[in-house]
């Protein structure tokens, strides 16, 4: 009974769709099109069906683009010829060309930027540019596009407009996995208004707030918002967000074991996409239905689904999708049970976090906001100065007033503005004088903190090589291979070091999830050496934190120092790691074995070393041991 409702459920969507994928909506437009008189009237008409690109298939946008493109030259009409040219780039974008659109955008950005009657268009050009720079992983530049859109949009009161940055500002947020600030973001586009006619925009800001719920594992909050975004998207036949959705309510239906349910979500969309044909979302929805075989036991397909991903996005240049993808792989092989391919692409999402951090430090996001902040400012002043210019219009009644009330206020205003810019002088010179004061002194610390890390770390180990080689030169017999495997052991332990020491120190600030991928691949390597133990990780990361290098490698330190002590002395056959984060996090090391003797752990290098380390950092570090085992948590 319930597949021959499923049935008639999608027979009713395709009957709202035509052969090319086209909605009602689109149908009434392509009659207004059929039924124009003028020229003028046949513009706007291929106008507001470039509109629909969301529900339009690229070929499609394509024709009407090139239409609106033919009448606005022969009109010699420069707006209409930029607007063209907007919806020319949005189809590039469909059909995957990212850098021929960029061109595009650009070019009418710089050609825009004086026109105030385009400022309409120039601000749709740089809603393009930034959903375009978030497909290139420019998540710094695409903030700095939205935040201009923001706030030209506060002095024009544009409620559209200023709904399309506030989202734009928490759909970056929500890219680089940053969930509080992206929701924060995203009710401020909810609050902006209570008027229906805004309603279309919310179907994007919705389906965001639901997709970060459910990254946050709060599935019934997810679903009522994915449920009120997907009512939206159908009421406005809006295909790409409708598919959007689907998917994302096939994520919480499987996270609450609903599979039959996620099924038919996955299915619905899939067959909307292919109408829609757009590769930026096509990769999406191998990611999702990829992580579908992964939870239901299928890694093969689950595998394949997401190497055929990963060709797609190098082709396409959809570099902010490889993150997902690959993420879903390593799932996958987990799945498996291969642990080889999962530590290879453990390293590969390292990778790729590392050059996704360089691109778009949280410093540089924090300035970007700080300049919208600045202006936002000033725009409240110039907002004061016309309304008071009104009152004083409205309360002297007569123009020669006004004229004297305009010079005493522009004279105050200018003394006002020449006292504020002195004020702000000084601070900035002030900070200007601490940093100078500052730098010198940590570039000192750490120095002396790098020199004392290499000679703890690879003075020892260095000091082994000496003497094997020694024996080596004394010893002409059997033992020599014994010490030769020495040396190369030790040598290796060497340039693990230094590859972890540099890791950190190439850094500004290491999110909690690096340091956790790093100590995942590092427990991949050394299990084999330990086949009778059981070494199991648990991560539970809500809200990503950033290290400094030296807080992120001491973490790292001591969890190697840790799991070491358990497997070489504690005689232990499980050691279970938990890493967990919200806004604070609480890392335990646990092991089942003979626990740790009192003088040793009075006496004992490697545990000095650890407390070291934690007091270093300003974290607390607690060890408990008995004959059941031996816990140590690390916190902050």
């Amino acid at each position: 009974m319930s597949r021959f409702f499923y049935f008639l459920f999608l027979i009713s969507i395709v009957l709202t769709l035509d052969a090319n994928g086209q909605t009602r909506i689109i149908d009434s437009l392509k009659k207004g099109l059929a039924s124009s008189k003028t020229v003028e009237q046949k513009l706007q008409a291929l106008f507001s069906l470039c509109e629909q690109r969301h529900s339009l298939n690229p070929e499609t946008l394509y024709r009407y683009a090139s239409k609106a493109t033919e009448i606005s030259t022969s009109l010699h009409n420069q707006k209409n010829i930029s607007l063209s040219e907007y919806f020319m780039a949005n189809y590039l974008l469909k059909k995957g060309n990212i850098d021929s659109a960029l061109n595009i955008c650009n070019r009418n950005i710089l050609k825009l930027k004086n026109d105030v009657s385009s400022r309409q268009v120039m601000n749709d050009f740089m809603g393009c540019k930034a959903g375009i720079l978030i497909k290139k992983n420019e998540y710094k530049e695409a903030m700095a596009q939205f935040y201009y859109i923001l706030n030209d949009a506060e002095i024009t009161r544009d409620t559209a407009r200023q709904l399309t940055g506030e989202n734009g500002i928490g759909w970056v947020y929500m890219e680089m996995d940053q969930n509080r600030n992206a929701l924060d973001w995203f009710f401020k586009a909810v609050s902006t208004s209570n008027n229906e006619k805004y309603l279309q925009y919310l179907v994007y800001v919705y389906s965001n707030i639901s997709a970060n719920y459910n990254s946050l594992n709060k599935n019934d909050s997810a679903e009522y918002f994915i449920n009120k975004s997907i009512t939206l998207a159908r009421k406005f036949e809006n295909l790409s967000a409708l598919a959007n959705c689907l998917n994302i309510q096939a994520d919480i239906l499987i996270d609450t074991k609903r599979i039959s349910q996620a099924e038919n979500s996955l299915t619905e969309a899939l067959q909307i996409r292919k109408l829609v044909a757009d590769p930026f979302y096509i990769v999406s929805d191998m990611m999702q239905l990829a992580k579908f075989y992964a939870k239901t036991g299928q890694p093969v397909k689950g595998i394949a689904l997401c190497q055929e991903g990963i060709l797609m996005a190098n082709k396409y240049n959809l570099s902010s999708k490889l993150l997902i993808l690959y993420d879903a792989l390593a799932e996958n092989y987990k799945v498996a049970g291969n642990k080889m391919k999962y530590a290879q692409t453990l390293e590969q999402i390292i990778s790729l976090k590392d050059s996704l951090y360089e691109k778009n430090s949280a410093e540089a996001l924090a300035d970007i906001q700080g300049k919208y902040n600045v202006q936002k400012q000033e725009n409240i002043i110039i907002q004061q100065k016309l309304d008071l210019v009104n009152r004083n219009y409205l309360l002297f009644g007569s123009m020669a007033l006004i004229f004297f009330g305009v010079i005493i206020s522009s004279l105050l205003f200018r003394n006002y503005s020449r006292k504020q810019k002195m004020q702000l002088e000084m601070m900035r010179q002030e900070e200007k004088n601490m940093s100078f004061m500052a730098i010198p002194k940590a570039e000192e610390n750490e120095r002396k903190r790098i020199a004392a890390d290499l000679h703890d770390n690879m003075g020892a180990y260095a000091t082994a090589i000496i003497a094997n080689v020694d024996d080596v030169v004394q010893q002409r017999n059997k033992k020599n291979e014994t010490t030769l495997q020495h040396l190369k052991s030790n040598a290796s332990e060497i340039m693990s070091h230094l590859r972890d020491t540099i890791w950190a120190l190439n850094k500004e600030r290491i999110p909690i999830t690096g340091v956790s991928d790093r100590f995942k691949n590092y427990l991949q390597k050394i299990s084999p050496v330990y086949p009778e133990v059981n070494i199991e990780i648990i991560e539970n990361i809500l809200d990503d934190i950033y290290l400094s290098p030296v807080q992120a490698l001491n973490i790292f330190r001591i969890l190697q120092e840790s799991c070491t002590n358990a497997l070489k002395h504690s005689h232990c056959t499980k050691i279970k790691v938990s890493i967990s984060c919200n806004k604070a996090f609480n890392i335990s090391i646990m092991d089942n074995g003979t626990g740790i003797d009192e003088n040793n752990f009075q006496r004992g290098n490697g545990i000095r070393n650890m407390q070291s380390r934690a007091l270093e950092s300003g974290f607390s570090m607690t060890i408990n041991g008995d004959k059941d085992g031996t816990r140590i948590v690390l916190s902050t």
